[in-house]
């Protein structure tokens, strides 16, 4: 008989220690608040994380994530290649101060995949990333004001922040869908909704052009229905009352890039990228070094200035072997999500729908990381930890809803004779999925 699996809950100390690195590193919550706005908040953040590992008894294991999620060596390779590159960085002085600020990063990550083990785990993951997005979004909504809207003392810039909300927003929608519990719910998508809205109200180009394409994915997933239909027109009204002239007249320059001055200027990206990429080939092994594109950029004769590209970004700092890793990091998990949403005994899974929702953000931050210096953003390594944590979810369910079934298959024999008559056994092994409820 199958059993369910088992999901322990994490503990008090991994949930604060959840929620007080997404708040702080994703959230940049000493931007709401001068309470928080002092030295060292990052510093207690990440000692909070490392310390809940280090007392909570229930931890992933790295055995495990090697074995059952390939995409986890590459974030280690690509880790490595940051400390590699700061020996041979054009700049040896800033490469070591941005390895140093990497570190957080990694004690951002790591104890976020450890401490979120079983479904618990992965609920107070999405809960704490809902709470960041709501913080994030109404920030935006209710604190614009002239101009592209931003969030004050914030390390986050217009398209930055755009960039963070529509890599969280499909993955919060789809699990706002799941919840059973109508109240919450729908508040969710009222925050979804000032998300939408924080995001028009940047006025970033690229962001909207990553929308466009998270919606174009969206409805490859879900059937047109009345529904969609009327939400999509809400969604536009609103969008059409809210949103300023100078939005409009902003996405209107997509429709002529020809006379844009990324195409023409010495400035644009195109000129950048094209510097990028040739740094990429002089120092093809290890790159100019972490954080220093604009460093190599200037002392090769162009301008100083950010990659505005997340892949070139990577490539002229990290060199090949970065590159490689982090692609995979950005890509791979596209496949594996993509082959679970087509598998239909996955439709049992209580978690199905996040299967849609990560891979729908997966491709919303590739296409918004083509716009701006997003390469090293933490959002990224928050929806790799969801990643990580649901790919290990499915291990457990796939080895317990493994069942072996006998079937007796009898073979004719030639001697006709009562005791000389035998039958054949052929085994055979039927991979099953079955969902067994389960109460915590």
């Amino acid at each position: 008989m199958l059993s369910a699996v088992h999901s322990p809950r994490i503990g008090l100390m991994p949930n604060i220690a959840i929620y007080l690195l997404m708040l702080v590193f994703v959230g940049n919550l000493p931007a709401f608040s001068s309470i928080f706005a002092f030295r060292g908040l990052g510093f207690i953040a990440a000692a909070v994380g490392l310390l809940a590992v280090a007392v909570s008894p229930q931890r992933q294991s790295f055995a495990d994530m090697f074995r059952e999620v390939p995409v986890f060596k590459f974030i280690l390779g690509l880790m490595a290649m940051v400390y590699l590159s700061v020996p041979l960085s054009v700049w040896v002085g800033g490469a070591l101060s941005m390895a140093k600020t990497y570190l957080y990063t990694i004690a951002f990550f790591f104890p976020l995949v450890i401490l979120a083990k079983g479904e618990n785990g992965l609920r107070i993951l999405l809960n704490s990333g809902l709470l960041v997005f709501t913080l994030l979004a109404f920030g935006l909504v209710l604190n614009h004001g002239q101009g592209r809207a931003m969030i004050q003392g914030s390390l986050y810039d217009s398209n930055d922040v755009a960039y963070v909300l529509l890599s969280l927003m499909p993955l919060l929608f789809y699990y706002l869908h799941s919840l059973r519990i109508p109240v919450v719910k729908w508040a969710g998508y009222l925050v979804i909704l000032a998300g939408v809205l924080g995001l028009g109200l940047t006025e970033s180009r690229g962001g909207v052009v990553a929308f466009v394409a998270v919606f174009i994915v969206f409805l490859r997933f879900e059937k047109v229905s009345f529904k969609l239909i009327l939400s999509g027109a809400f969604i536009g009204l609103i969008a059409l009352y809210f949103l300023p002239g100078a939005f409009w007249e902003r996405m209107a320059t997509l429709t002529d890039l020809s006379s844009d001055y990324n195409m023409q200027s010495e400035f644009g990206r195109i000129a950048i990228w094209e510097h990028g990429l040739e740094m990429f080939y002089t120092n093809l092994l290890t790159g100019v070094g972490v954080g220093q594109f604009s460093a190599g950029s200037g002392m090769s004769g162009a301008v100083f200035m950010t990659a505005h590209n997340s892949v070139i970004q990577i490539a002229a700092e990290l060199g090949l072997i970065g590159l490689v890793c982090y692609l995979v990091m950005v890509l791979y998990p596209l496949r594996t999500l993509k082959r679970r949403i087509k598998d239909p005994a996955m439709k049992a899974r209580p978690h199905y729908s996040l299967y849609k929702g990560l891979y729908i953000s997966f491709v919303g931050q590739f296409c918004g990381s083509q716009f701006i210096s997003a390469g090293y953003f933490k959002s990224l390594y928050y929806l790799l930890a969801v990643y990580i944590v649901l790919a290990l979810i499915d291990a457990a369910y796939d080895a317990e809803s493994v069942a072996e079934t006998v079937e007796p298959v009898a073979d004719a024999v030639s001697d006709e004779s009562d005791e000389g008559k035998k039958r054949k056994y052929k085994i055979k092994k039927k991979r099953t999925y079955t969902l067994v409820d389960k109460k915590h």
